[in-house]
């Protein structure tokens, strides 16, 4: 299996002493770096610039996350249940 280089975000939470306290949250955590999601969102458009972009809100409704695509003008997708 292939390793990967610790991201540097990762290695600044690691820096910060933040492991114990993220240790003491309910699993399963997930941790978004909106600056990550800028960084890739103009790489996918770099790459695709005629394709329109849409995130999927059921997959994961971070308010943060949300707020940053759709001011970076990414479209939505809502399902309800």
């Amino acid at each position: 299996m292939p390793t990967r280089a610790v991201p540097t975000h990762v290695r600044e939470l690691l820096r910060l002493g933040a492991l114990p306290a993220l240790r003491a949250i309910p699993t399963p955590l997930m941790l978004v770096d909106l600056g990550v999601v800028a960084r890739r969102l103009a790489q996918l458009r770099a790459l695709l610039p005629k394709a329109r972009v849409f995130y999927g809100v059921g997959a994961q409704p971070l308010r943060p996350l949300i707020a940053e695509l759709g001011a970076a003008g990414v479209g939505f997708n809502v399902t309800t249940r």
